[in-house]
C-alpha cells in the first residue's frame, strides 16, 4: 500500500516538475553536437529530449522559460545559415496559404531537385507561414539558402498578373523590430482611411496642403484583379513628420461634412485584421473567432455591420455548386522564357490559377 502511494507521488511530481535555477552552461563547447540536434529537429522532426529548456517560473496555469544564452545563440546561428524569409509583395500577399506553400515547393522542383549545383542528397525543406505576406523556409542545405538570397526574388507571370516574391536573410523578431524601427525613422508615410468616394479627387492635394510635400503616392489597387478605392498610402518628406494630423474634415457644397482619419507608423494596428486604430485584443474578428472556435467570423470583413442570420445561428453558409464552380487543374502556357531557370509548367500553378480567378 505504501509502495503504491510512493509510486503515485512520483507520477504527480513528474507531471509538475519543480522549478530550479538555470545553470548558465556555456554550450559553445558543444556547438557541433547542438547543431546536429537542430538538424534532427528541423529536418527530420526528431525533438531533442535532453536539451536545457531554460530557467522556469510558474504563475498559476502559465509557465515562462528563460532560455540559456549560449544555447539560444547557437540556435539562431543555425537558423540564419539554413533559413530564408520569403516575402510576398503587393498582389502576391493575397494568395492563399496553400498557394504560397505550393509556390515554394515548386521552386524546389526547379532549383534544387533538378539542379546539378546542389548536393544530390538535398531534400525538400520545411515551410512555416509567418503572416499574410511572409513565410520562413528552412532549407535542407546551406547552398540552397545562399542561392536564394543571391537571387533576391522572382516574378511569376500568371495570365495578365505578375506576382513578386522576395527572398531575404532570416531574422529574429527582435532584429526585425529594430529594422522596422530604423525604416520608420528614415521614412514618413500617411494612410488616409476609408476616403469618401466624392473626396477621392482632392485627397492628394489635401494631404499635401495639411501635412507636407508628397514624395510618392502608392496605387490604391494593391490587388489589380480586384481593384478598390478604400485607403490611400502616401510617402511624405520626413521633415514634415511634426505636421502629422489625426483627421481631415471636408465640407461639401451641399453642406455635408465628411471625415477622413489619418494613420502613420505610430498608430496602433491590429495584427489580425491589418487595420488601424485598434489592437488584436479589441478586434471584432478575434472575438468572433474565439466564440466560434476559429470559424467564418475571422474571414468576415471588419467593416461589415452585421452578420447574416445563418452565421448568427452558427449554421453553414450556402455554397455554390453550379457550372462556374472550381474547375479541374489546367496547364498554363508560359509563352516565353521561364524565370530563374525552372519551368512554370512544372509548378503547382493550378493553385495560382484558382486564386486569381483563372
Amino acid at each position: 500500500m505504501e509502495e503504491a502511494e510512493e509510486a503515485r507521488g512520483e507520477r504527480l511530481s513528474a507531471r509538475s516538475p519543480p522549478t530550479r535555477p538555470s545553470d548558465q552552461v556555456n554550450y559553445w563547447e558543444e556547438e557541433e553536437r547542438i547543431e546536429t540536434l537542430m538538424g534532427l529537429c528541423f529536418d527530420d522532426g526528431v525533438y531533442p529530449t535532453e536539451l536545457d529548456p531554460g530557467e522556469m517560473s510558474v504563475q498559476g496555469r502559465e509557465v515562462k522559460f528563460k532560455l540559456n544564452t549560449s544555447l539560444e545563440e547557437i540556435k539562431v546561428k543555425w537558423l540564419k545559415e539554413r533559413t530564408v524569409s520569403v516575402i510576398f509583395k503587393e498582389n502576391a500577399r493575397f494568395l492563399s496559404r496553400s498557394v504560397k506553400d505550393d509556390t515554394i515547393h515548386a521552386f524546389e522542383n526547379g532549383w534544387v531537385l533538378r539542379s546539378d549545383n546542389f548536393p544530390t542528397e538535398t531534400r525538400r525543406g520545411r515551410v512555416k507561414i509567418e503572416g499574410p505576406n511572409a513565410l520562413s523556409y528552412v532549407a535542407k542545405s546551406r547552398e540552397v539558402v545562399t542561392y536564394m538570397i543571391h537571387e533576391g526574388g522572382v516574378e511569376i507571370p500568371v495570365r495578365t498578373a505578375r506576382y513578386k516574391i522576395q527572398f531575404k536573410p532570416w531574422m529574429t523578431k527582435a532584429e526585425f523590430r529594430e529594422l522596422r524601427q530604423q525604416e520608420d525613422d528614415r521614412t514618413f508615410w500617411v494612410v488616409a482611411i476609408q476616403i469618401p468616394l466624392d473626396d477621392m479627387p482632392f485627397i492628394f492635394t489635401q494631404i499635401q496642403r495639411a501635412i507636407g510635400r508628397i514624395i510618392l503616392a502608392h496605387r490604391p489597387d494593391t490587388d489589380p484583379p480586384r481593384p478598390a478605392l478604400v485607403n490611400t498610402h502616401f510617402d511624405i518628406e520626413p521633415e514634415a513628420r511634426g505636421n502629422m494630423k489625426d483627421k481631415l474634415w471636408i465640407t461639401t457644397s451641399n453642406g455635408d461634412e465628411q471625415e477622413v482619419k489619418l494613420a502613420c507608423s505610430t498608430a496602433p494596428k491590429c495584427q489580425i485584421s491589418k487595420q488601424f486604430f485598434h489592437v488584436a485584443a479589441d478586434c471584432r474578428r478575434n472575438r468572433g473567432r474565439q466564440s466560434s472556435g476559429g470559424g467564418g467570423a475571422f474571414n468576415a470583413p471588419l467593416q461589415q455591420p452585421a452578420q447574416s442570420e445563418a452565421s448568427k445561428r452558427g449554421g453553414q453558409r450556402p455554397s455554390y455548386h453550379g457550372p462556374l464552380g472550381p474547375q479541374p487543374p489546367q496547364r498554363i502556357p508560359t509563352g516565353g522564357v521561364d524565370p530563374v531557370g525552372f519551368s512554370i509548367a512544372a509548378m503547382n500553378l493550378f493553385s495560382l490559377q484558382e486564386a486569381t480567378g483563372g
